[in-house]
């Protein structure tokens, strides 16, 4: 069987602009991620710094492939924050198979 590929290219995490309404306040960022593929499988590795396993929803329908996840980020009680130079929000990708 013959296979095409396509090259594609690199992107930096960066916040998801929409201009439909949210359910829920806060940013969204379009996480970078790695596609390998065999006759088998096909394994997505998404850059969500902060999501626990259990906090990452996978969704298909429809042959459409959505990832969203939900950092867990928080100050330790004690401290106070005086510097944060980490953006932070929720996830979302979706990719059409």
């Amino acid at each position: 069987m013959a296979t095409q590929t396509q090259d594609i290219q690199a992107r930096d995490k960066h916040e998801l602009k929409s201009t439909s309404e949210q359910t829920t306040p806060g940013r969204i960022f379009s996480p970078s991620v790695d596609i390998f593929e065999n006759d088998q499988a096909l394994t997505i590795v998404a850059d969500m710094p902060g999501v626990q396993s259990d906090d990452v929803t996978i969704d298909l329908r429809e042959d459409v492939l959505t990832l969203t996840g939900v950092p867990s980020v928080s100050v330790p009680y004690e401290e106070e924050c005086i510097l944060e130079e980490f953006d932070t929000g929720k996830y979302f990708r979706q990719f059409t198979l």
